[in-house]
C-alpha cells in the first residue's frame, strides 16, 4: 500500500471512529433528553441555531479552508488567522448580546433573548481553537480529535442529563452546547504544541484574503440555505414543530455527519497535496467519491426503512410527527455526498468564485421552499426540498467535468451498481413494516435481514471501494484486539 494511500486510510479510520463513537454518545444522550424534556423544548434551541452557524462562518472567514489547502504554512500564518479569528469572535459576540432582544421579537419568544447571550460565548471558545484544529486536520492526525470529541461529549451529556432531570428544562440543553465547546477547545489545547506569539501581518490576511473571502461568502450562503428552514419554521410555526423537525435532523445528521462528512475531512488535504497532478486527483477522486455514496445511501436507506418503529421505540410516541419529516430529509440527503465531493473539486482548484456563484443561485432555489411551507406546511416543504436538491446537484457536477474532466455520465456510470443493490435492500427492509410486530422485533429483523442482504451481495460482486471499506474496518479492528 503507498504512503498516501495508508495515511488516508488511517485518518479515515479515526475520523470515522471518533465520529460514530462522539455521535453514538450523543445519540444515547439524545434519546434520555428527549424522554426527559418536550419537543417545544428543543425547539426553542432551534431557533437560535442559524444565528449562531452564520456567526461561526464570519469567524472562521474561509482561513481554515485556505490553511489547509497551502502546501506549507508558516508560523506567522497561524498567528495572524488566530488573532484576526479570536478579535472577530469577540465583535460577534458583543452583536449578538446587543441585538438579543431583536432576535426573541422575530420568533416571538422572550427566553431566547438569555438563551443568545450565554451560547454566544461558544462563538469564542470555537475561535481560540481554530488553529489547533486546522493543525490536526493538516496531519490528518484525528486520532487525538477521537479522544477530544470523546471525553467532551461524554462530560457535557452527563452534566445535560443532571440538569433535566432537575428541572432546569430548556437550561439543560444550552449548558450542554457550552460545555462541549469548552471542553472541547481546552483539550485541544492541552494536546496541541502550537502556541500564539505576538507576531500578525497584514500580509497575511491580504494572501488569504482572494480565497477566503469568497469562501466566506460561500460558508455564509451555505449556512443560511441549511438553517433555512430553522428560520422558516421558527419563525411561522409553533415551537413543538421545530422540535420535531430538530429531531428529524439530528438523526439525520448521525449519518450524514459521520460518513460524508468524515470522508470529506479526510480526503479534502489529502487530494489538495495532489492539485498539480491531474491523473493522480482525478483517480483518488473517484475512489472518494464512490466510497462517500455508496455507505452514505445504505445507512440514508436503512433509515428510511427504520425510521417509524426507531423514532417509536426510543422516544416514545410523543415524537411521532418526526417520522415523515426523516424519511424526507434522507430522501434528500442521498444527493448530498455527491454535492459535498464535487465541490471540493473546486476548493482544491482554488476556485471559490465558481463556489460563490452556484450557492448565490442555490439561494434562488429556495424561493419555491419558502412559499411552499408557508401555504402548504413543512412536509410539502420537504418534497420541493428534494427537487431542489436535485438541480444543485447537477450545477456542481457540472463544474467537476470542466475542471478534472469528470463528467456526470461517469459519475452516474460510477455510483450505479451500487444504487441498484442498495434499493433493493431497502425494498425488502420496507416490505417488512408490513409485519404486525412489536416495534423492537420489527427492527431487529429489518436490520437482520439489510445487513445480510448487503454483506451477501457485495461479497460477490466484489466491488473495489467495498472491499477497501472492508479490509479498513478488519484492520481497525485486528490492532484495536491486539
Amino acid at each position: 500500500m503507498s504512503t498516501l494511500k495508508q495515511k488516508t486510510f488511517h485518518g479515515i479510520g479515526w475520523s470515522f471512529l471518533e465520529s460514530f463513537a462522539g455521535s453514538g454518545i450523543t445519540f444515547l444522550i439524545g434519546i434520555i433528553l428527549a424522554r426527559l424534556l418536550s419537543p417545544d423544548i428543543f425547539g426553542i434551541i432551534g431557533m437560535v441555531t442559524i444565528v449562531f452557524a452564520l456567526s461561526k462562518e464570519f469567524i472562521d472567514s474561509g482561513f481554515s479552508i485556505g490553511l489547509i489547502r497551502k502546501l506549507n504554512c508558516s508560523t506567522e500564518e497561524y498567528n495572524t488567522v488566530f488573532y484576526f479569528n479570536l478579535i472577530i469572535s469577540l465583535f460577534f459576540y458583543i452583536i449578538l448580546f446587543c441585538f438579543s432582544p431583536f432576535i426573541a421579537d422575530f420568533f416571538k419568544e422572550p427566553l431566547l433573548i438569555n438563551i443568545i447571550r450565554v451560547l454566544g460565548f461558544t462563538i469564542v471558545i470555537n475561535a481560540i481553537s481554530i488553529v489547533q484544529r486546522v493543525i490536526f486536520t493538516r496531519e490528518i492526525n484525528f486520532k487525538l480529535q477521537t479522544k477530544v470529541s470523546l471525553i467532551s461529549s461524554i462530560t457535557s451529556g452527563i452534566l445535560a442529563i443532571i440538569l433535566a432531570m432537575n428541572g432546569y428544562g430548556v437550561w439543560s440543553l444550552v449548558i450542554q452546547i457550552v460545555a462541549k465547546e469548552l471542553v472541547n477547545s481546552s483539550l485541544l489545547w492541552f494536546f496541541s504544541k502550537w502556541r500564539p506569539c505576538l507576531v500578525f501581518s497584514i500580509d497575511v490576511i491580504k494572501d488569504l484574503l482572494p480565497f477566503s473571502s469568497k469562501m466566506l461568502g460561500t460558508g455564509l450562503i451555505t449556512t443560511l440555505t441549511n438553517n433555512f428552514y430553522y428560520l422558516l419554521i421558527g419563525r411561522y410555526f409553533p415551537p413543538a414543530m421545530l422540535g420535531y423537525y430538530t429531531r428529524s435532523e439530528q438523526f439525520n445528521a448521525i449519518v450524514i455527519n459521520n460518513i460524508t462528512g468524515n470522508i470529506e475531512r479526510v480526503f479534502f488535504p489529502v487530494l489538495s497535496s495532489l492539485q498539480k497532478d491531474e491523473i493522480n486527483l482525478k483517480f483518488n477522486f473517484r475512489r472518494a467519491f464512490k466510497t462517500s455514496f455508496f455507505i452514505t445511501l445504505f445507512a440514508l436507506l436503512v433509515l428510511i426503512a427504520v425510521a417509524k418503529p426507531l423514532i417509536l421505540l426510543l422516544i416514545g410516541v410523543k415524537w411521532e410527527q418526526s417520522v415523515i419529516y426523516l424519511q424526507l430529509l434522507c430522501i434528500s440527503s442521498i444527493f448530498y455526498p455527491i454535492n459535498v465531493m464535487n465541490l471540493n473539486v473546486l476548493k482544491i482548484k482554488g476556485r471559490s468564485d465558481l463556489i460563490l456563484k452556484l450557492q448565490i443561485i442555490k439561494i434562488l432555489l429556495l424561493i419555491p421552499v419558502f412559499y411552499v411551507g408557508i401555504f402548504h406546511g413543512i412536509t410539502y416543504m420537504l418534497i420541493v426540498r428534494i427537487c431542489t436538491t436535485l438541480i444543485a446537484t447537477y450545477l456542481n457536477a457540472h463544474y467537476t467535468n470542466l475542471l478534472i474532466n469528470y463528467s456526470i455520465k461517469e459519475q452516474i456510470i460510477d455510483i450505479w451498481p451500487y444504487f441498484k443493490i442498495e434499493a433493493f435492500i431497502f425494498i425488502v427492509m420496507f416490505a417488512i413494516l408490513q409485519l404486525q410486530l412489536h416495534y423492537f422485533i420489527l427492527i431487529t429483523i429489518q436490520l437482520f435481514v439489510g445487513l445480510l442482504m448487503f454483506f451477501v451481495f457485495f461479497e460477490r460482486k466484489k466491488l473495489n471501494e467495498y472491499t477497501e471499506v472492508k479490509e479498513l474496518l478488519v484492520g481497525l479492528l485486528k490492532r484495536r484486539f491486539n
